[in-house]
C-alpha cells in the first residue's frame, strides 16, 4: 500500500521556572563561582601583589679589542687587535699600537 500523506510527530514538554532542574542549575552555578573564588584566594593569585625586584647582571670586561683605522684612500685600512689570531690573519694590514685599558666600576655595585 503506498503512503499518501504523513505528518511528523512533535511533542513539547513545558515546566515551570521554579522547578528541580532550575534549582539544580542555579545551585551548580553558585558552587562553580564559589569554588573558583576559593581556589584563586587559596593559591595567592586572586589579588596579585606587585613585588618589584632589581636584578644587576654580572658583567666583566674581557680586555678584547679590535681597532680599525681607515685611511684617506680605499685599501689604506690598518688593523690592531688584542687577539693574536686576528693579527696574524691580517698581517699585511697590522699596525703596532700601545694601548692601556682597565676595568672600573663607577657605581660600585660589583
Amino acid at each position: 500500500m503506498p503512503q499518501v500523506y504523513s505528518e511528523p510527530l512533535c511533542r513539547r514538554h513545558y515546566a515551570s521556572w521554579i522547578g528541580d532542574a532550575m534549582v539544580m542549575r542555579v545551585g551548580l552555578f553558585l558552587i562553580a563561582i564559589a569554588v573558583s573564588l576559593v581556589v584563586a584566594f587559596a593559591t595567592g593569585g586572586f589579588w596579585i601583589k606587585l613585588k618589584p625586584t632589581v636584578a644587576q647582571p654580572t658583567v666583566h670586561y674581557t680586555y678584547d679589542a679590535l681597532l680599525l683605522f681607515e685611511g684617506n684612500q680605499a685599501g689604506e685600512e690598518r688593523i690592531w687587535s688584542t687577539s693574536q689570531t686576528v693579527n696574524t690573519q691580517f698581517a699585511n694590514k697590522y699596525i703596532a699600537a700601545s694601548v692601556q685599558s682597565g676595568e672600573e666600576d663607577y657605581n660600585f655595585d660589583g
